[in-house]
């Protein structure tokens, strides 16, 4: 399969699904030979990178405290005095305190040296000065904690505060990039493995808290905000995807139930990842035809899928969103109608770009 990059994005705690993402790949046989994380991917990507097993991986995350990333009441009112009084201290600049959760990463981390990793690691975080993607790893940028990389790329805006890192500053990751798909490709993959965390979801499942309260009122403000850079996200991801020449295998977890700072639905997160990355792997083109090739007098026949297109031209509006969002000319504006050139093809990315960009909802990608 030559060179395998797992590119694991962002998404708060529902980044745990990316532990039944991993695991799943290993029950697949596919070899993973360099890691790319952003945000809370970054955290599994370098547990990964470093050696830990995803049982060891799963028993960490469930063993997981709100403590083990927010301060206590205490803390929280030191953070909001430093913040009004600080004057630009550093520390200030985010609701909570990141110590916590820097104790938490640099504890559990099997490998802290990016030069000492069994597998090469990049994590993505944003310098706030030039606000260009740095990727902590790339020679140069290999000298510093693997720790203080992956919580630089977890330092959300306006939740933790900016992370200082060799005199710069430094936000997550998912602020510039939450996918790093085109890295991936310059790193010299053969095959990217992406997953995300919902990004096609990500305005639905609209519902208030039910909380009263300073903390209800947070958490509605907490969660509009993430909806909002959520959309932004989806956009760029699939900008990146329809552009992408590399074979890639997209495993997208709906994880849009959870929210990004829950802490009790671990197991079901790992659990969620693991089915929907069985899904994907068992009926991938890319993946059959690597098995194919490792046993090719396998007893049963290997089906290679294709996308297939449904259109419904009666309700068509023929806006040609759809010929805009796919790459590949499988659609066709033809006077005031879209046409499907071809009902099915391997070219076909997969990722449904088409289907939920159409405001019609006239196609349907099965």
């Amino acid at each position: 399969m030559g060179k395998t990059i797992a590119v694991l994005s962002g998404g708060g705690m529902k980044g745990m699904a990316h532990i039944g993402v991993l695991r799943a790949l290993e029950e697949f046989g596919v070899q993973i030979d360099e890691y790319l994380g952003t945000s809370m991917g970054s955290l599994i990507a370098a547990a990964a990178a470093g050696g830990m097993s995803t049982d060891e991986m799963a028993k960490t995350a469930k063993s997981i405290r709100k403590s083990d990333f927010f301060p206590s009441k205490w803390g929280l009112a030191k953070q909001m005095w430093n913040n009004l009084m600080g004057n630009g201290r550093p520390g200030c600049g985010g609701v909570f305190p990141i110590n916590n959760y820097h104790d938490f990463v640099e504890r559990v981390l099997p490998v802290d040296d990016f030069r000492k990793l069994p597998h090469p690691l990049l994590v993505n975080s944003v310098n706030i000065r030039s606000s260009a993607n740095v990727y902590w790893g790339l020679p140069g940028l290999d000298d510093i904690p693997v720790h203080e990389a992956v919580v630089s790329s977890c330092s959300l805006p306006g939740i933790f505060p900016p992370r200082e890192l060799k005199g710069e500053f430094y936000v997550d990751g998912g602020v510039g990039n939450n996918l790093p798909v085109r890295m991936a490709e310059q790193r010299g993959a053969d095959l990217i493995i992406a997953v995300t965390l919902g990004f096609s979801g990500a305005s639905q499942g609209y519902a208030h808290s039910g909380m009263r309260g300073f903390m209800g009122g947070f958490k509605e403000i907490l969660a509009a905000a993430m909806r909002q850079g959520g959309i932004a996200i989806r956009d760029k991801i699939e900008n990146m995807l329809h552009f992408c020449r590399t074979p890639l295998v997209l495993i997208e977890v709906d994880a849009t139930e959870f929210d990004m700072f829950d802490f009790s639905g671990i197991g079901k997160l790992i659990d969620r990842g693991r089915t929907v990355a069985r899904e994907v792997l068992s009926s991938h083109p890319v993946i059959l035809r690597e098995m194919q090739s490792r046993d090719p007098r396998g007893h049963s026949p290997l089906h290679f899928s294709k996308a297939k297109f449904v259109l419904d031209l009666d309700r068509c509006i023929g806006c040609g969103l759809c010929v805009l969002a796919c790459p590949y000319d499988i659609f066709r504006m033809n006077c005031e109608t879209t046409q499907l050139v071809v009902t099915n093809t391997e070219r076909c990315m997969q990722d449904k770009a088409c289907e939920n960009n159409c405001p019609a909802s006239v196609i349907k990608v099965l």
